[in-house]
């Protein structure tokens, strides 16, 4: 792998959104929201629990306050197994939807510092404007859970070499068809690699046993 690559392997990880953990805001200049929870989740699957290999710290709080409105701002290091940096956000003091504002504005600031990483990128980026990217999303995302599941149940009881290199292309050409999404392809694809690994130790004992 290249080096430029490895720079974006993080980054190419976390940069899709599954939009059941969007909304659509109907006011304003109607963005697209993100769950947080969701990326934490992410941040999660990347670096384990949060406050072990990653996380917030040295937060503290500024209450900024103007003759229009108050705000709390939240300001910290977050950090990550790639290194850290400082980050802040605010929150308004009378925050809606939420009766505290501490609580409001770190979110806001662990969201935004996940974001200079690269989660949920393409939202960032503007490629949600576009109806037709958005429905491409949909269906990267979409569940094909019986597919997988069949195929998950074909893999593991494959009985030899030749058995997995079909699959293997089986679940390639689900992919193109759309039969499945990028995310369930590599799933399976782990899983086929798995059983290719544990074939073929068994075949080497055999192997060693009948020498």
């Amino acid at each position: 792998m290249s080096e430029d690559n490895k720079n974006m392997e993080l980054f190419n990880a976390v940069c899709k959104t599954d939009p059941k953990f969007t909304k659509k805001q109907t006011y304003g200049a109607k963005l697209t929201t993100i769950n947080p929870q969701y990326t934490l989740r992410k941040a999660t699957e990347q670096w384990g629990p949060y406050g072990s290999k990653w996380g917030m710290r040295e937060i503290r709080y500024e209450k900024v306050e103007s003759t229009e409105s108050t705000h709390l701002v939240c300001m910290a290091t977050l950090f990550y197994p790639g290194g850290e940096f400082e980050i802040a956000a605010a929150a308004e003091w009378n925050f809606k939807g939420s009766s505290d504002p501490y609580k409001a504005s770190l979110t806001e600031a662990r969201s935004k510092g996940l974001s200079l990483l690269g989660f949920e990128s393409e939202i960032y980026e503007g490629m949600w404007d576009d109806p037709s990217y958005v429905q491409e999303v949909k269906s990267e995302f979409s569940d094909n859970s019986e597919v997988v599941q069949g195929a998950i149940g074909y893999i593991e009881g494959a009985p030899d070499l030749d058995a997995l290199l079909k699959a293997r292309n089986r679940v390639v050409d689900l992919r193109s068809s759309g039969g499945i999404n990028t995310r369930e392809r590599d799933q399976l694809l782990e899983i086929i690699s798995q059983q290719e690994a544990q074939l073929r130790e068994k075949q080497e004992q055999e192997e060693s046993e009948a020498g």
